[in-house]
């Protein structure tokens, strides 16, 4: 079932490309993150004046898990250069983790790419964490980040309840997707050039809704079945 990202809740560095090719498929993954309820975080956010690696060292730093897609390390066709950003990034969140102190120790991340073996020859220091491989497709990457981050909400609070199925999360992010046009019309926001805030804010109240609506079936159905007890004893 859904779980809603509050104030505290717990923050995932998402290290991503950020053309306009993969847009659709970081939507899935913020998706995926708020449906478990946690706040995504990533460099897109325009906050203060640092420099972009102060920020992002900032975020990082503030940030228990991250998700990491190296989707982007190869050559560029319009610049000839291959993009290390995504490589670079996954490399200091690591660092973070071994060389800090304290809740530093405890990160975990989830690093996704194209194709699950393409480490094995453009990063191959990082096989001892697999990769998962998307395909460059939105839903197929909503799957492995719903996944990663169920088994951490069943492991905290020991309810299977926790735990999304891979066809629900589908299934809610293609309504989503089907109630998006209007989403954007009700918030004002121009849905040809949605910034990245107002996603945030439109997929987040899109979920409360949902979450409404499941927490009253979960009241019908446990009365109808604490009425079945009854009646069997």
């Amino acid at each position: 079932m859904v779980v809603l990202p509050g104030k505290d809740s717990e923050k995932i560095f998402i290290n991503c490309p950020f053309d306009e090719q993969y847009e659709p498929t970081l939507r899935a993954v913020i998706f995926g993150v708020q449906a478990n309820g946690f706040n995504p975080v990533c460099a897109k956010e325009k906050t203060g004046g640092d420099t972009r690696l102060d920020k992002i060292l900032s975020m990082i730093y503030d940030c228990g898990y991250g998700i990491h897609d190296i989707s982007r390390v190869e050559i560029d066709t319009k610049t000839h250069y291959p993009r290390f950003n995504m490589a670079f990034e996954l490399g200091l969140f690591i660092a973070c983790r071994q060389f800090g102190t304290g809740d530093q120790q405890n990160k975990d991340y989830l690093i996704l790419d194209t194709d699950s073996h393409n480490c094995t020859y453009s990063l191959s220091d990082i096989m001892c964490k697999d990769p998962m491989g998307h395909e460059n497709n939105p839903e197929l990457a909503l799957h492995h980040v719903n996944d990663w981050l169920g088994q951490k909400r069943v492991y905290k609070s020991g309810k299977e309840r926790d735990y999304i199925g891979s066809k629900t999360i589908r299934d809610y992010y293609q309504e989503f997707l089907i109630d998006f046009p209007i989403l954007c019309k009700d918030g004002k926001a121009d849905m040809n050039n949605v910034t990245h805030r107002e996603y945030i804010y439109i997929a987040g109240k899109w979920l409360e809704k949902k979450k409404e609506m499941e927490d009253k079936k979960l009241v019908v159905t446990d009365t109808v079945t604490f009425t079945i007890g009854v009646k069997k004893n």
